[in-house]
């Protein structure tokens, strides 16, 4: 994802200490809150997108197209997980 690119790339530069990093985003300070309200917002976004690219191309109900998009957000989230950690 975008986000591990930037995060790798100020890293190598010397920008970030990485392991600072990943411990401040663990532990409940400001940016754990920021990150954990960003997934929040991706999760509700994609959901969303999901569900209207499905209802028009397929012509399904909102109820349908909604589980259909929750299953898809799941494997891909599924797939994420697996590829990138």
């Amino acid at each position: 994802m975008i986000n591990d690119l930037t995060d790798a790339f100020l890293s190598i530069v010397g920008v970030i200490d990485m392991r600072e990093y990943e411990h401040l985003l663990n532990v409940p300070t400001f940016w754990r809150g920021l990150l954990l309200s960003l997934y929040t917002i991706y999760f509700f976004w994609l959901m969303t997108l999901f569900t209207i690219g499905i209802r028009i191309a397929q012509g399904f109900s909102i109820i349908k197209s909604t589980l259909i998009a929750l299953i898809g957000l799941i494997i891909f989230q599924l797939t994420l997980l697996i590829f990138i950690r």
